[in-house]
Order: C-alpha cells, then structure tokens, then sequence
C-alpha cells in the first residue's frame, strides 16, 4: 500500500471512530435523560401512593371498605369512560394499611399470578407504603404461606401464588417431618 492509500484509511478510520464516540455520547445523554425521567415518575407514583393510603385512612375513620365501595360505585356507573375505570389493575398494588404484613404479601403475589415474585421485590413495595420492616419478615411470611399451600418456591428466590384450584386439600400431607 502506498503512504497515499494509508493516509486515506487513517482517515477513514478516524472519522468512523468519532461518528461512534458521537452516537456513544448521544447514547448515555438518552440514558442519562431516561434515568431522569424514571425518577421523577417515581416520585410522582410516590405521591400517588401516598394519597391512596390517605384514602385508605379516611374511609378507614368512616368506617367502611374502600374497595368494596370502589367496586359498587363502578358497578353503579357502567358508563364511565376506561380512562377512570383503567387504574383498576393498580388497585392491588396499593396495599391497605389495615392488612397484615402475611395479607399483603398473599396480596402482591396474587397480583404478579402467573410471574413469580421475589422477597426482596415485595419487601421494597410494602416498604415504600408502610415504612421499614425487619428484613427476615417477607421471607417468613412467604415460607409460612407456603407450607399452607398458598404460595410454593420454584429455585432459591422465585416465589409463585398458587390459585385455589391448584391448591392440595391437605397441604402438608406426604410431607416428612
């Protein structure tokens, strides 16, 4: 190769090495942009949560269920447009402060149903909503729930809900111990 063609494919080389540095750049400025984004939806379901347990309160000081409330009131307004009915799907995930830690956990994994769950997930989400716990409780309540048959482990984290008609009758049956 001449000095002439290897100028050339330096060059080359070059200007292809900094349209790559440039899209590598532009890339984590998206990534940088995205992880804001993230964030700030974060602290906006934060709030979100926070105002549904403020719900969960006052209706809990009226004395009646929010939930079943919420599901007469819908029953009753059949034309409601889907933009208000849709957050449906979420109610699950807004874990009522009068349920037990075991309630709440049966909850969040019947929700995920069919996806397993993870302690370490569910205990981020009931903490986010009900502040600190110990950090053996979700997974004691897991076991517990399983040796009723309510829950079962597949490998050393993954948690699946078992709905009732996979349930054993007698759960502890055939067990040794």
């Amino acid at each position: 190769m001449s000095t002439f063609e290897d100028d050339a494919a330096k060059m080359a080389i070059v200007r292809r090495f900094q349209q790559v540095a440039t899209d590598y750049t532009a890339s984590l400025e998206r990534q940088k942009q995205l992880a804001e984004a993230q964030q700030r939806e974060s602290a906006v379901q934060s709030e979100i949560t926070a105002r549904a347990n403020d719900c969960y309160a006052a209706a809990r000081l009226l004395g009646f269920d929010l939930i079943a409330a919420l599901a007469t009131s819908q029953s009753q307004q059949a034309e409601v447009s889907e933009a208000v009915t849709a957050p449906q799907a979420h109610t699950a995930q807004i874990i009522s402060p009068a349920k037990s830690i075991r309630e709440a956990v049966l909850e969040l994994a019947k929700s995920a149903y069919p996806e397993p769950v993870r302690a370490s997930t569910l205990q981020d989400e009931i903490e986010k909503q009900r502040g600190p716990l110990h950090f053996k409780t979700i997974g004691m309540s897991l076991y517990r729930l399983s040796r009723e048959g309510l829950v079962r482990r597949k490998g050393q984290k993954d948690w699946f809900y078992v709905p009732p008609n996979e349930r054993a009758k007698n759960p502890g049956d055939g067990t040794p111990g």
